[in-house]
């Protein structure tokens, strides 16, 4: 047989082992939170983008207008128009009327408005009342049987939108405004 001798081994410090282990075990528990910080961070950045889906509106609804109501008459040879706006009436800067000449009296709901004939009118034009907010005025259009006619009240600020009313039918005699 052999003979095995065995060689003691003799450690400078005992602690420093010990110091080893307890640091390694407290850079291992470090270490999830190292690598759980920054993704905690993007995501937090990605999320904050998330938002109301849709066009972007001016924050200063307060600033605008919209219409509360709208009618067209025959008078005459031309058509009387009447309106009342609501809301920030000091913003207001004139209506555009736009037309459209039919040659029928029969309205067509799902047939899309196109107007042949527009006209623009300034605040004093119009008509308009700064305190109540109504408009009336006389517009002379080009003959035809009825029209189909809106309302845009156009807004002094750029960065509000005007506002634009839906299209109505304006039925006139057989011969067309007289």
């Amino acid at each position: 047989m052999r003979n095995i001798t065995t060689t003691p081994v003799k450690v400078d410090r005992a602690s420093s082992v010990q110091a080893a282990v307890m640091q390694t075990a407290a850079v291992s528990r470090l270490l999830p939170h190292a690598v759980l910080a920054p993704a905690c961070l993007v995501l937090a950045l990605l999320f904050s983008a998330c938002g109301k889906a849709g066009y972007p509106q001016a924050a200063d609804g307060d600033l605008s207008f919209t219409w509360l109501e709208s009618g067209a008459a025959p008078a005459g040879k031309c058509a009387s128009f009447t309106g009342k706006l609501g809301g920030s009436l000091q913003n207001f800067g004139g209506i555009r009327l736009e037309l459209e000449g039919l040659n029928s009296t029969a309205d067509c709901p799902g047939c899309p408005f196109v107007a042949d004939e527009a006209a623009e009118l300034s605040p004093a034009d119009a008509g308009f009342n700064s305190t109540t907010g109504e408009i009336g005025f006389s517009y002379c259009p080009r003959p035809a049987a009825a029209y189909r006619w809106r309302m845009i009240a156009m807004s002094t600020l750029n960065r509000l939108p005007h506002a634009v009313m839906t299209d109505r039918l304006l039925i006139v005699s057989p011969e067309g405004l007289q």
